[in-house]
């Protein structure tokens, strides 16, 4: 009688290797961590705005931020996103928000605003602002790279900026990185507030804080 036939024993293998990459990969996913940027700028109770009402107009964002997860950039033309590490909401949106809080605690609340808004509160002076890069490198080093303009209430251009900060941070450590892209944000707001008293003279009458008698 003839043998049975044999299967190849590298058929049986390869089964057994797939098996156990499916049951590895099931076994050793890394839970998403989520992060949030928040304003670094301490409250001021005794703070004096030289505005009366400052307005925030949808700040521009590039493209490549537009995704959940925090872009690392490993060269000027390459980047890396973390598939584990991410943002908790929209990073346009909150870096919008995080900026305007900033800007309240250094000029006092009731002297910025977002625009356009549903109160019918019209700015003395508007500041339209576009992000031009906002990522960390391999090595930990923070970029916000940001060209803004101020505009008065007949959207006459007032001054044209541009800021580069940066920050350092551990590499990798998302956390920490976090923390450094706020207090860059922090840093912009401080910046901008700088020259708002420019802008205000600029402008001329009418567009500076009302002062209670």
């Amino acid at each position: 009688m003839s043998n049975p036939r044999r299967l190849p024993a590298c058929v049986p293998a390869a089964w057994i290797l797939a098996a156990c990459i499916l049951v590895g990969c099931a076994g050793t996913t890394a839970p998403t961590r989520y992060y949030q940027m928040i304003p670094a700028v301490e409250m001021d109770a005794a703070v004096s705005s030289p505005i009366r009402l400052l307005g925030i107009s949808p700040v521009g964002f590039p493209d490549y931020l537009d995704r959940p997860q925090i872009v690392t950039r490993v060269t000027e033309t390459r980047m890396t996103m973390s598939e584990f590490d991410q943002w908790s909401e929209q990073l346009e949106l909150m870096f919008s928000e995080v900026l305007t809080e900033n800007l309240r605690r250094r000029l006092g609340g009731e002297h910025v605003v977002t625009v356009p808004n549903n109160r019918g509160l019209e700015p003395s002076i508007e500041l339209d602002l576009n992000v031009l890069r906002f990522d960390v490198d391999s090595a930990g080093r923070i970029t916000l790279d940001a060209r803004w303009r101020m505009f008065d209430h007949n959207g006459r251009l007032l001054l044209t900026e541009h800021s580069l900060l940066a920050q350092e941070a551990t590499p990798g450590d998302y956390g920490a990185i976090v923390d450094g892209m706020s207090h860059a944000v922090a840093d912009l707001s401080g910046e901008i507030a700088a020259r708002l008293a420019e802008a205000v003279a600029e402008a001329g009458p009418g567009n500076e804080r009302r002062r209670s008698s």
